[in-house]
């Protein structure tokens, strides 16, 4: 869908453009690079707004890029460091990438077993993430049927 959208921008043809990159931010939000094209479809449909609002969302997620590349950086000088370990999950779950940030997140439980605020921060993810799974599997509070 981004090519194609990608080919209809090529081409002039933004209504199509625009769909295609509406269900590509739908389907991948945390996709920096669809937020960038759609901004500039809506730019081109003179749609300011709606391009701002792609153009921000863009821009917060290269934030979060920069901050998890540089948390790395700072996670290969202090490989035991549970705090570092911490931020770079924060880091990598505003940026999108749930699954990373719950390994990291996992990591800093066990370098820092003591620490309450990591810990607590876990074990909120750890109901998340079973609750994500059962919804998954048709199961739980959502879904009206029985745990």
């Amino acid at each position: 869908h981004r090519l194609l959208g990608g080919l209809h921008f090529r081409f002039g043809n933004m209504t199509a453009a625009r769909a295609e990159m509406e269900l590509c931010a739908a389907r991948e939000p945390t996709n920096g690079g669809t937020w960038f094209n759609l901004s500039n479809v809506l730019d081109r449909l003179g749609e300011r707004s709606g391009s701002k609002a792609a153009m921000d969302r863009y821009l917060e997620l290269i934030e979060w890029e920069v901050a998890g590349v540089d948390l790395l950086k700072r996670v290969a000088r202090n490989p035991n460091s549970g705090r570092v370990r911490f931020r770079l999950a924060e880091a990598l779950k505003k940026a999108g990438r749930t699954e990373q940030a719950f390994q990291e997140l996992t990591r800093a439980a066990e370098l820092a077993p003591n620490d309450r605020e990591i810990q607590g921060v876990l074990a909120e993810a750890k109901t998340y993430m079973e609750q994500a799974a059962m919804r998954r599997r048709g199961g739980g509070p959502s879904s009206g049927q029985p745990r």
